[in-house]
């Protein structure tokens, strides 16, 4: 079952920490993400690509 995209700063605030690390997408937000830690840290990720291939930029 596919997981609805984020779209509004209430879901972002709602996520929770789980044994593993995972991902959920930004509605309207092409290759834009958060990456949520077992730590509850929150890590916002930018995928773009270069001549070399594919990377990541998070904060």
């Amino acid at each position: 079952m596919a997981v609805p995209p984020l779209t509004t700063d209430r879901q972002l605030a709602t996520l929770r920490p789980q044994a593993r690390p995972y991902e959920r997408r930004v509605s309207g937000a092409r290759r834009f993400g958060i990456r949520v830690f077992p730590s509850g840290a929150k890590h916002f990720e930018l995928r773009y690509a270069l001549k070399g291939g594919p990377s990541n930029a998070s904060a």
